[in-house]
């Protein structure tokens, strides 16, 4: 049995495993976005649904620029969401860099009496958040995942400190 391989189908098969290995290489050499916290604020207020405006720093630990498309991310409080929120917010990181971006989550009666009731449980101290979610990064069609965790002094006298 005599095997006649094509050489055309030859060089397909071979350009199509160098660009599955150039992109499993490059979505394995992205490292997450830092994304924190800068700043909240009330927006609007109704009975059954609140806005806040959340500054976020972008902190770009890669060596090259990350062109992010879109967002989405979830706000906890003290270990409960809170609020959450989407943006399509178009902003390129320079690598090793950061930026600053505003945004909006939306919240619930719910939410927002939960965290009121556990911080008169609770007393004065430390709020915790959590943020956590996604980014959709340029042309690729990927999402990186992204999770920060921080704590907001409530306690005017350990403020001063």
């Amino acid at each position: 049995m005599k095997l006649f391989l094509n050489p055309l189908a030859i060089s397909l098969f071979a350009f199509s495993l160098l660009i599955i290995s150039a992109c499993s290489n490059l979505s394995a050499r992205i490292e997450p976005p830092t994304i924190t916290l800068a700043g909240i604020e009330p927006v609007d207020m109704t009975l059954f649904e609140q806005t806040y405006k959340l500054k976020l720093r972008i902190q770009n630990p890669n060596d090259f620029d990350l062109p992010l498309q879109a967002m989405n991310y979830v706000l906890e409080l003290n270990g409960k969401k809170f609020a959450n929120g989407v943006s399509r917010q178009q902003v390129t990181v320079p690598a090793y860099d950061s930026a600053l971006i505003e945004t909006q989550v939306i919240s619930n009666l719910a939410s927002l009496f939960d965290q009121i009731q556990g911080l008169a449980l609770k007393g004065t101290g430390n709020l915790q958040y959590r943020l956590i979610g996604n980014v959709h990064v340029g042309n690729w069609d990927s999402r990186i995942p992204f999770e920060y965790e921080g704590k907001i002094g409530l306690d005017p006298t350990s403020q001063s400190r």
